[in-house]
């Protein structure tokens, strides 16, 4: 099994939306909203989570995890000053 870090490109918005929405699907599923309102719901917090964290953390190092060229889950970490 082959490891990697892969740089995040635009062409990876899918994946990373798919991730963020899978990390939260338990939760939303357990308010038996419509699927509508779940998607709107997921949109608006995605977009909210992705500002938030590109103004607390500008210098922040964003990644997918792949094995065997397969996207796994992402990676976020914060980079220290210099």
């Amino acid at each position: 099994m082959k490891v990697e870090l892969k740089s995040i490109t635009k062409d990876d918005e899918q994946f990373l939306y798919e991730v963020y929405a899978s990390s939260r699907r338990k939760e939303i599923d357990s308010w038996r909203w419509s699927a509508e309102k779940i998607q709107r719901f997921f949109e608006v917090q995605w977009c909210a989570q992705q500002t938030s964290y590109r103004q607390q953390f500008p210098h922040a190092s964003h990644c997918i995890i792949t094995s065997d060229e397969q996207y796994v889950r992402r990676l976020l970490t914060k980079d220290l000053p210099e």
